[in-house]
C-alpha cells in the first residue's frame, strides 16, 4: 500500500541499471529492472529521463531537475506550471 504517488523515474541510457538487468536475467527473472523501462502496473507513473541521464552518475547532479519534473512536494496537478531555473540546461549533464 502507498500512501502518496509511486513514480518510476527511468532511463535506457544507465548502463549500470541495464548491467544490473542482465545479472537479474540471468537468475531466471525475465522482468526488467526499476529504473530501466517504464512499469507498467496500474498506479504507477513513469517518467523517462532519458534526455538529462546519460549514465547512472547523472543522477546525483539532476536529481533537484527530476523532482521538480515529477512535481516532487506539490498535489498532483499535471497542468501546474514548474520553473525550472535558467542556469540549469540538459545539455550541461
Amino acid at each position: 500500500i502507498v500512501a502518496g504517488r509511486l513514480i518510476n523515474c527511468y532511463s535506457q541510457k544507465d548502463l549500470i541499471l541495464s548491467l544490473m538487468f542482465q545479472i537479474h536475467r540471468l537468475s531466471g527473472a525475465l522482468r526488467p529492472v526499476c529504473g530501466t523501462s517504464p512499469v507498467l502496473v496500474k498506479g504507477v507513473e513513469n517518467y523517462n529521463v532519458g534526455s538529462i541521464i546519460s549514465s547512472h552518475s547523472d543522477y546525483c547532479t539532476t536529481t533537484g531537475h527530476i523532482l521538480r519534473m515529477i512535481y516532487h512536494g506539490c498535489p498532483h496537478r499535471p497542468s501546474a506550471t514548474i520553473v525550472v531555473p535558467s542556469d540549469f540546461s540538459s545539455d550541461d549533464a
